[in-house]
């Protein structure tokens, strides 16, 4: 039996009286429990990987990309991966983006095709995970299937797209991020606490302790979800540990916590409390139906096995989840609303091993399972909008006319890029271009995205001198002054920003790009 009482019958899971489910002292190959998540989950993979093919550089892809860039060039000290501080540090330097840089380094790859990389191995991580875990809760081979569906299409009428969600649109661009593959080890650690508590075995509690530490490191948010689902899962076991299993566990957190003070590029602790990113996230808020309204159905799955065990791992996982999703809405803390993800989780694999029961129920069950193969279907379409880039160019056009829009694709700065040198600083206040060009190995002056390591002061500093160089009617001197301070040695402008430069002193054009952009050499 799995943990709790989890995998008891439900009110309609019962076995019919004439005949087994198959004959006395048979058991299923694992080829015929398996094979319909495979039949799912392969197609899903693909997904994955071909969408990852056509690079879809947007938002914060460029950043995850110049980690692995610094990682492959110089792996103990690789400095911060967007300023030029040679002593700097990143709390994105950490064993998922250490261990894909040094594979990408050892295939060949750069760090654009490490991502890619990453992205097949991540995808199989979190489609395997999402198996095994409903495997966990419900004797059904079609239950595993289902859950794969529900967890990447049963969101909301409108696609969405955000690190670390495993909707089927965002993990066409964050398939190959640290907060997909922390999200991936979150699962799997869900299902080895699950199984330690049923049966305490002192080496998988060994194996579990560096996974949930290098999960911590990797995405802490991501951590703080894996932490929760195994309380979930062992909240009822623990009634029953003896004192020499208890002290197993206390002994493995305080180890895990001492591997995570001991990691040695950054001290991710250090981020509790930190408000940096909480403007960011405020949009995670917005719209909540839109986003997660086909969610709100695995309610309906959580109330039954609510009556049926009172300390529900999955109900427990959620409650805990969206009750810190609340908090942060409450207090401004918005870098909570990605606990949505855990909770989501959470009511989808409930509704997809309830369904299986339900669809052997009775009429009003199966409404329910109709209701919710029909919104996964709706999601399904609004979260399509990448097979846009799937489709060749000459029938593009139709696949827009059918499909959702699908979000735009930044372009290359290999035309800037192939003219600096690495270790370059350039000043670049416009999307694509500050956000894109440190993947290249080059500098910025000040951060595209909030970077928790700078001080206060310094990031302002910085800010100002970058607002100064760009601002029209800017004293020359002035923008003479925050060059040399930052020892710019090339500004990336847009079109409409070209003007502020075109006859400005000691600066020359020395190339041209996509939609207008060009590029300066500051002499």
């Amino acid at each position: 039996m799995a943990v709790g009482s989890t995998m008891r019958p439900g009110r309609h899971e019962v076995l019919p009286r004439n005949r087994p489910p198959h004959p006395p002292g048979a058991t299923r190959s694992r080829w015929s429990v398996w094979w319909p998540s495979l039949a799912v989950a392969l197609p899903l993979l693909a997904y994955v990987v071909l969408i990852g093919q056509v690079e879809p550089w947007i938002w914060d892809y460029g950043q995850h990309a110049a980690v692995i860039d610094r990682l492959q060039h110089a792996r103990a000290h690789p400095g911060n991966p967007l300023l030029d501080i040679p002593d700097g540090s990143s709390p994105y330097y950490t064993p998922f983006t250490v261990a894909a840089a040094l594979a990408g380094r050892a295939l060949g790859l750069t760090a654009f095709g490490t991502i890619k990389m990453c992205a097949v191995v991540n995808g199989a991580m979190l489609l395997s995970g999402v198996c095994r875990l409903t495997r966990l809760l419900s004797p059904s081979r079609w239950a595993p299937p289902v859950a794969l569906l529900f967890t990447l299409f049963l969101w909301g009428p409108v696609g969405f797209l955000w690190a670390g969600f495993h909707n089927a649109f965002s993990l066409a661009l964050n398939a190959g991020f640290p907060s997909c593959f922390a999200l991936a080890m979150a699962l799997h650690l869900w299902v080895g606490a699950a199984r330690w508590a049923r049966v305490p075995r002192p080496w998988l509690l060994l194996l579990m302790t560096p996974a949930a530490a290098v999960t911590l490191i990797s995405h802490t948010i991501a951590g703080v979800g894996a932490a929760l689902g195994c309380l979930a899962f062992l909240a009822r076991p623990l009634l029953r540990l003896t004192a020499g299993q208890r002290l197993q566990l206390v002994a493995a957190g305080l180890v895990c916590t001492a591997m995570v003070v001991a990691w040695p590029y950054y001290n991710v602790l250090t981020l509790v409390g930190s408000d940096q990113l909480d403007h960011l996230h405020a949009r995670v808020y917005k719209n909540v139906w839109g986003v997660y309204g086909f969610g709100a159905l695995g309610l309906v799955a959580l109330a039954g096995r609510l009556r049926r065990d009172a300390l529900d791992p999955l109900a427990a996982l959620a409650g805990a989840a969206l009750l810190l999703v609340v908090h942060g809405y409450c207090t401004g803390a918005y870098t909570l609303s990605r606990m949505s993800v855990f909770a989501m989780i959470a009511l989808q694999v409930a509704l997809a091993v309830e369904s299986v029961t339900w669809w052997r129920g009775t009429a009003r069950t199966r409404l329910v399972v109709v209701v919710a193969v029909a919104a996964c279907a709706v999601g399904m379409w609004a979260q399509s909008s990448p097979l846009v880039w799937l489709v060749p160019r000459g029938q593009r056009a139709v696949a827009e006319r059918v499909l959702p829009e699908p979000y735009a694709r930044w372009a290359h700065l290999d035309w800037a890029a192939s003219r600096m040198r690495r270790g370059d600083v350039v000043a670049a206040t416009a999307k694509p271009l500050n956000h894109l060009i440190p993947a290249y190995g080059m500098s910025l002056v000040s951060p595209a995205w909030p970077d928790p390591t700078l001080s206060t002061a310094e990031a302002a500093a910085r800010y100002r001198a970058l607002r100064t160089v760009f601002t029209p009617g800017a004293a020359p001197a002035a923008r003479r002054q925050a060059l040399a301070r930052y020892e710019v040695r090339w500004i990336l402008a847009t079109r409409e920003q070209t003007p502020l430069f075109s006859r400005m002193p000691g600066v020359v054009k020395a190339g041209e790009g996509p939609g207008g952009a060009a590029l300066y050499a500051v002499e």
